[in-house]
């Protein structure tokens, strides 16, 4: 498990004898979870700013509740380690996507201590444990998912600020990027046409050769511009109710694909809808695709998937390829990194920004079976702002 997490553990007093009394409690507690799980979401029907952040209405709710239930039997199941630290960290990042603040995380953990601890002090004579200290550990444990949860905020905040700046400053560059090497492009492709019917076929193979590989250069640099260009002038998202398995085939049938490899679309909830700007969700899902399918030389298989629950939409694309090595992984959304010698490094920046502008995250998994990349974007959360998404033309 990671050091900062047992640092915390040991800063908390989360020791063994926390672990025991947690086991011991565990029989007597679980079998009243439901009535806290009741009492917290009939506090939180009392407060609209909080409801608001379920959508689905009454039914959602019934849902929310029972996974209440089940969250709040884990606490009472050790071991706390590197698994349940993996399954708590989960939970904070669902609620960042739906939409709910810290804020909102720090008063809910009050609430359900105030609900399980006169439960706790009833019980703990009837298992041999002082209620003091049965209620110490009970909170020292709520304590530490907290700190668990807010970890997901703050990290999440950290990553999404590194990346912002690191945009940021490509956008102070990118007008005079524009301006500086437009022209000069544009004279060095006047050039080789020029050269090309100058010459013409009887131009010896060496010289049209260097001349091709002029033309792709300055193409190649063209559209690294132009992406820059693109990814600066992100605009916030427009949001629509998008049929879900409409979309995605629709966006299939358009991939150029060789026959060698398949694009499949897995079955989904045919009725589902999700709420994105579509035109720009079409941009991620078809750079995607055609990563995807770019990754197999010979022949392979791409699936995708899609659903949406109550907060969000979730769509994932997984192809059998050679997968991406583990020293490349973490830079595949740099800005102009690129593993092929003909892409301009902007394609997955571009795709994360704009997922990323609707509230959403999109990550990546990889291995020697192929790779997968999904994407969640929450339903009702208000875009995040892109740094550098004014034209930067205007600077």
């Amino acid at each position: 498990m990671d050091g900062s997490i047992e640092g915390f553990q040991q800063y908390l007093g989360l020791d063994e004898e926390v672990v025991a009394i947690m086991g011991t409690l565990a029989p007597a507690v679980i079998g009243q979870i439901p009535r806290v799980s009741e009492a917290f979401y009939l506090r939180l029907e009392q407060i609209p700013a909080a409801l608001s952040v379920f959508r689905g209405g009454r039914e959602q709710l019934v849902r929310q509740r029972i996974a209440l239930s089940g969250w709040l039997a884990q606490l009472f199941q050790p071991p706390y380690d590197a698994d349940y630290w993996r399954r708590r960290r989960k939970v904070g990042i669902v609620h960042l996507n739906s939409g709910v603040d810290e804020h909102l995380m720090i008063a809910s953990m009050n609430w359900l201590r105030q609900s399980l601890s006169p439960i706790v002090e009833e019980v703990a004579p009837q298992v041999g444990l002082d209620p003091k200290r049965a209620r110490t550990a009970v909170d020292t444990v709520l304590d530490f998912d907290l700190g668990l949860i807010l970890g997901s905020y703050w990290q999440d905040l950290r990553l999404r600020t590194l990346r912002v700046d690191r945009l940021a400053l490509i956008g102070q560059f990118t007008a005079a990027i524009n301006h500086e090497l437009r022209n000069p492009l544009g004279v060095i492709n006047t050039s080789a046409y020029l050269l090309r019917q100058k010459l013409g076929e009887a131009a010896p193979q060496p010289v049209q050769r260097h001349i091709e590989k002029i033309e792709k250069s300055v193409q190649r640099a063209n559209a690294i511009v132009s992406g820059l260009l693109r990814l600066m002038r992100i605009q916030a998202p427009v949001r629509h109710q998008v049929p879900l398995d409409e979309f995605v085939r629709d966006i299939v049938s358009e991939i150029r694909c060789p026959q060698n490899i398949e694009i499949a679309v897995l079955p989904g909830a045919l009725k589902s809808k999700g709420s994105f700007d579509r035109d720009q969700v079409r941009q991620v899902l078809e750079n995607l695709l055609n990563n995807s399918v770019e990754a197999m030389v010979d022949q392979g298989r791409v699936e995708l998937a899609f659903d949406a629950d109550d907060f969000a939409t979730s769509i994932s694309i997984r192809d059998t390829g050679p997968g991406i090595s583990p020293e490349l992984v973490e830079r595949i959304f740099d800005p102009l990194f690129s593993t092929k010698s003909f892409g301009t490094g902007l394609g997955l920046t571009l795709s994360r920004a704009i997922v990323e502008a609707h509230g959403g995250e999109l990550v990546v998994h990889t291995g020697q079976g192929g790779t997968t990349f999904e994407i969640r974007i929450p339903h009702h959360l208000n875009p995040r702002p892109i740094s550098g998404s004014n034209d930067p033309q205007s600077a």
